[in-house]
């Protein structure tokens, strides 16, 4: 048999089976009362399981063999094949998104082979064939995926990342965790492939009047029905502009808060000028602090375009689930989270005074030990019990130039009076009491019943 017949019999064995088991449904609906008959009903169906699993598994096995002869690519397909399509494949992904290299390719390969499921898809005269719940046995196929798994791992440790398994309480793998390892290098930008004859300011006054025409349907009482199709279609059409402005915004280097990190990147300098118009005294630092907060508090307060001299919020169009978008916001963090640990780094170096993450020393010739207070508990406790003070009006920290606390600055003020192991970047982390990192902790010290009362409340 060739390709196309061999798809054609996976298909009606899995049709088949179907049909087999709705008309055990059907049975069994209205036949419930019957348990010694609705017992023996479903042993049936079991057994028509594992017929149709094995011949099904059968199938695909010569499958995988006939893709070899036609280099027929499917998730199952022959490991050979699986080569033979990875340079065609690894294009397309990077074609498709921005901000992404050969690594992040890598990384989403070896997470949907661990994952299966809805990934094990054959395409079989325009409909759609899930065949992964028809697998009698993974060892059947083990050998090739053996192989692919162990080509993407070594290729991705070339490009400095490590694949750690995650396991589930069965111990049975579940996902990985990727980790640095010393063949890690700063990732090159990509150039989108997506060009568009359209300016970054001409979709913008697009988004504009179609967010100002979308506003307008709820003020409408005409047809409903006939308004919200046309308002699920107007909806469409803004999602649409706003990942043109995405791909567009690269070759303008137009910076707006959803723009790709190489966006990001580039206008950082001229946007730090203008934070320093209005912020006099605001460093560097200050700066790259505030642009975490915003990242990682991303509202409708920062998603907007300025169209007319005004501000338009499109934060209504964005998902949580755009992957694109997501994996934008994350790379941002963490490029201005190197830029602090690289000011944390030169400010270390530059000091004379002893540097702050250290070990208890003996110091002078008596054996005197440090003037700091030892802190005995974990820094995590350190940060949000001091963060949890300073917001009962016990304490006061320093702030930066808008008001807003500057935890990087607190931080380091603490680290100079307690003798403990931590950095700078992480206690503040805690000291922000409603960062996530601080939110674990007060979800425990809640189980236990722990409060402190305001210092107002205390005479």
């Amino acid at each position: 048999m060739n390709i196309n017949d061999l798809l054609k019999t996976i298909r009606d064995y899995i049709e088949e089976y179907r049909s087999i088991e709705y008309k055990s449904f059907k049975t069994n609906q209205n036949r419930h009362q019957d348990e010694d008959f609705m017992s023996e009903l479903h042993i049936q169906v079991d057994d028509e399981k594992l017929w149709y699993d094995r011949v099904i598994t059968e199938t695909i096995q010569d499958l995988q063999k006939k893709s070899i002869s036609e280099n027929y690519y499917f998730f199952d397909c022959a490991f050979e094949v699986y080569k033979n399509h990875y340079e065609a494949r690894k294009k397309e992904f990077l074609e498709n998104h921005v901000d992404v290299n050969e690594a992040d390719f890598l990384k989403e390969e070896l997470l949907d082979r661990i994952q299966g499921g809805n990934n094990r898809v054959l395409f079989v005269e325009e409909k759609t064939v899930f065949y992964d719940n028809f697998i009698e046995s993974e060892k059947k196929l083990f050998n090739s995926e053996r192989k692919k798994v162990e080509f993407l791992l070594h290729k991705l440790e070339l490009l400095g990342w490590d694949a750690v398994y995650i396991f589930d309480k069965d111990n049975m793998p579940l996902t990985y965790q990727f980790e640095k390892n010393n063949n890690y290098q700063s990732p090159f930008l990509l150039d989108t492939a997506n060009k568009d004859t359209m300016k970054s300011e001409q979709i913008v006054k697009h988004i504009a009047k179609k967010i100002f025409d979308f506003k307008k349907y709820d003020k409408i009482q005409a047809n409903r029905v006939a308004m919200d199709i046309e308002k699920e279609a107007d909806n469409k059409i803004i999602v649409d502009l706003l990942m043109k402005l995405y791909y567009q915004s690269v070759e303008d280097n137009f910076y707006w808060f959803d723009c790709p990190k190489r966006v990001y990147e580039k206008t950082i300098e001229k946007r730090f000028k203008e934070h320093k118009i209005k912020y006099i005294d605001a460093d560097f630092q200050d700066f790259l602090q505030s642009e975490m907060d915003k990242l990682e508090h991303y509202d409708f307060r920062y998603r907007y375009l300025i169209f007319d001299e005004k501000k338009v919020s499109y934060s209504d169009f964005i998902t949580y689930d755009n992957d694109v978008i997501g994996s934008s916001l994350e790379k941002k963090k963490q490029f201005i989270l190197d830029k602090l640990k690289d000011l944390e780094t030169k400010d270390t170096t530059a000091s004379a005074e002893q540097p702050i993450i250290q070990k208890p020393t003996v110091v002078g010739a008596n054996n005197e030990k440090s003037n700091k207070i030892k802190w005995s508990g974990k820094p995590s406790q350190l940060g949000y019990f001091v963060g949890i003070l300073t917001s009962l009006d016990y304490m006061e920290a320093p702030k930066k130039s808008n008001g807003e606390i500057n935890f990087s600055a607190f931080a380091r003020q603490i680290l100079e009076n307690f003798e403990i192991e931590t950095t700078p970047g992480s206690l503040a982390k805690y000291l922000n009491i409603d960062s996530e990192k601080a939110q674990e902790i007060a979800r425990k010290l809640k189980e236990d019943n722990f409060h402190i009362p305001h210092s107002k409340t205390i005479s």
